[in-house]
């Protein structure tokens, strides 16, 4: 799925740039998994989609981040991730990463 939007050196690039801006990372916590299923008619294609939210804290940032890792169930059975997104955990706004389709 995440082949089709952008390519994984324009991924993992957009990624460590936004994630360099918030220092380290000195504490990770599970936030929480759901698990979504896409008939294909919005955005994403058909298929199962795992998501797993994180609260973050980076050295250079107050407050503690929310990482939404994505992953989705390829057709060889196979988990791949398919986005990243970085999101203050008290609005909605995201910041800009790269989000893998």
């Amino acid at each position: 799925v995440a082949k089709k939007s952008v390519s994984r050196d324009q991924f993992v690039k957009a990624i460590d740039g936004e994630r360099a801006k918030l220092g380290k990372v000195t504490s990770r916590k599970v936030g929480g998994v759901t698990r979504r299923l896409s008939n294909g008619k919005e955005k994403l294609p058909a298929g199962v989609y795992v998501n797993v939210n994180f609260a973050t804290q980076f050295s250079k940032n107050a407050k503690p981040m929310l990482e939404k890792a994505s992953f989705h169930l390829d057709s060889d059975k196979k988990w791949r991730l398919s986005g990243y997104t970085l999101l203050q955990p008290d609005t909605t706004s995201r910041t800009p990463t790269a989000a893998r389709k």
